[in-house]
């Protein structure tokens, strides 16, 4: 009959794999958070708005119960910034700044720029552009 021991003394006992009434409550009450939050939050931020709410819940058993309910959240996609594109068509342009020909003489002479991506809290990125001067290598914007 493809019954494991273990299984067969739990039936024997009075054990069964049907929910406690606490736990079917414990259910609803996930699956009630986790529709509420529009199913971006997983088994800790569930369990720990259960626990705010005065419902003393564990983050394994709220993740169990998810998986029984095959509720499953949302992750959001990682963003990662493409800088540069590998397949070049054509060869880069000789890096002029490095010749002597091309040096600063004079202080706003010659400027250089950058731009980077900088992760925030949210989620979101932000951009930090820079300029700095060539001659006196001090940022100027």
């Amino acid at each position: 009959m493809r019954v494991s021991v273990s299984a067969y003394h739990a039936f024997a006992s009075g054990k069964t794999y049907v929910l406690s009434k606490q736990k079917a409550e414990v259910a609803k009450q996930v699956e009630a958070v986790f529709y509420q939050h529009r199913r971006r939050y997983g088994a800790r931020r569930i369990a720990a708005e259960l626990t705010a709410q005065g419902r003393s819940v564990g983050r394994y058993q709220v993740g169990s119960l998810m998986r029984k309910q095959k509720l499953r959240a949302i992750a959001p996609r990682s963003f990662v910034p493409q800088t540069t594109d590998s397949r070049q068509t054509t060869h880069p342009s000789p890096n002029l700044l490095l010749d002597k020909e091309n040096a600063a003489h004079k202080p706003g002479e010659v400027m250089i720029g950058d731009i980077t991506y900088l992760p925030l809290r949210a989620g979101k990125w932000s951009y930090l552009a820079t300029w700095q001067d060539k001659f006196t290598r001090r940022i100027v914007g």
